[in-house]
């Protein structure tokens, strides 16, 4: 009987062709990574924190319109149309000093309104924002924070140098007290509520 599976030559691909002939996924995948690489260096952050990098990365891109498409994959994917600001609304820039909102539950009276973090990225669950705080290190979901885009505190190599040597400015307070009004006014989620009890 002849044997039903033939052999083949595999062709050895050469790294010049290799991106052509794998189509638009081969071509995306060195994208991705570069772009992830590219947030982590610019940020100053340690190679362990390559994978929030990454995932940041395709958030933001899936959130703009490339090329001569008038519509963002997200839009293409979900089939709707949402106005630029409104999609990009909640973008933040990588690896910047924020502060995360502490509701007034979760704090004594003369406690801190807001906890020093860096933006690690977005939950893919929630609208809300991935934070790992510079006091312990925890990594956590927040829908409220306030960024300051403009400092890199894994760029320091102290972190504890660089929270004695910040304060929280002024008009922080001001955004935290909106937040305190807001969540005064609205039911606090279940978690909360548990905690409070």
């Amino acid at each position: 009987l002849p044997c039903p599976v033939r052999r083949q030559r595999r062709m050895v691909k050469r790294d010049s062709e290799s991106q052509w002939q794998n189509g638009r996924v081969g071509r995306a995948i060195p994208s991705v990574c570069e772009g992830g690489q590219a947030l982590r260096v610019a940020a100053g952050a340690p190679v362990c924190s390559w994978v929030f990098a990454v995932l940041a990365y395709v958030h933001t891109k899936n959130l703009l319109a490339m090329g001569l498409e008038p519509l963002s994959p997200w839009e293409q994917w979900n089939l709707t149309q949402v106005p630029f600001l409104e999609r990009t609304g909640r973008l933040r820039v990588w690896g910047t000093l924020c502060y995360k909102y502490i509701p007034p539950s979760l704090r004594n009276r003369l406690g801190e309104k807001g906890e020093a973090s860096v933006m690690l990225g977005y939950s893919s669950t929630s609208k809300a924002y991935i934070v790992r705080s510079l006091t312990t290190g925890a990594i956590s979901t927040t829908a409220n924070l306030v960024c300051n885009e403009s400092v890199y505190p894994m760029h320091l190599p102290s972190v504890q140098d660089f929270l004695e040597s910040q304060s929280l400015p002024s008009d922080y307070f001001a955004a935290f007290d909106l937040l305190d009004s807001a969540a005064s006014d609205f039911a606090l989620p279940a978690a909360e509520q548990a905690l409070r009890d």
